[in-house]
């Protein structure tokens, strides 16, 4: 297996990324101990399935200057811990157009936000989808969503995403996404 040899041999390779049941036989016989590995499931929306949504008054497309709002959320999520939020790299994509937030603020704060990454003139990968947990079940996510898909579907784009969280994908398939592939992230 060449591409095993490559791994192996490789002193910087530290994550083994890809379609799960080919990562799973890879992983048989890499030198290299697999520390932990998560599995996600990558759904798809195409720009031909055009959805009946809506834009929403309450839900706006943040710029550069709302960064710092953009990253005080994110570290008070939970499952974002650990995650870089590098304000600069989040402007700098920003101004790229690689990166999108549509956000929900109450009282000064951000409560909730979907983001794309990757975008580029055919598709975009949907991230940092989250809601405070204090600001849960008022429909917050699937707001932005609504949002972030309607302005990209109007502009043609495919969108995809990876999700492991079973609320997420209950919204996810709500708003039309279908599930493809799992995928498995392995840190070596």
């Amino acid at each position: 297996m060449g591409f095993v040899s490559i791994i192996s041999n490789d002193e910087n390779a530290n994550t083994l990324v890809g379609i799960e049941s080919i990562t799973e036989k890879v992983k048989r016989y890499l030198v290299k101990p697999v520390k932990n590995s998560r599995s996600y499931l990558y759904a798809e929306l195409k720009s031909t399935d055009q959805r009946n949504v809506q834009k929403n008054a309450d839900v706006f497309l943040a710029t550069e200057s709302n960064v710092n709002k953009i990253v005080d959320l994110y570290m008070k999520v939970p499952e974002f811990e650990g995650d870089n939020h590098n304000p600069e790299v989040i402007a700098q994509n920003i101004t790229k157009g690689w990166f999108r937030n549509y956000v929900i603020e109450n009282d000064g704060e951000y409560v909730s936000s979907a983001s794309t990454v990757c975008e580029n003139s055919l598709s975009a990968m949907i991230s940092a989808v989250c809601t405070l947990k204090s600001q849960k079940n008022k429909r917050y996510a699937t707001k932005c969503l609504e949002n972030l898909i309607y302005d990209l579907q109007k502009e043609g784009k495919t969108l995809c995403l990876f999700y492991d969280n079973a609320e997420a994908g209950r919204i996810y398939k709500r708003l039309g996404f279908k599930d493809i592939e799992k995928w498995n992230v392995s840190t070596l």
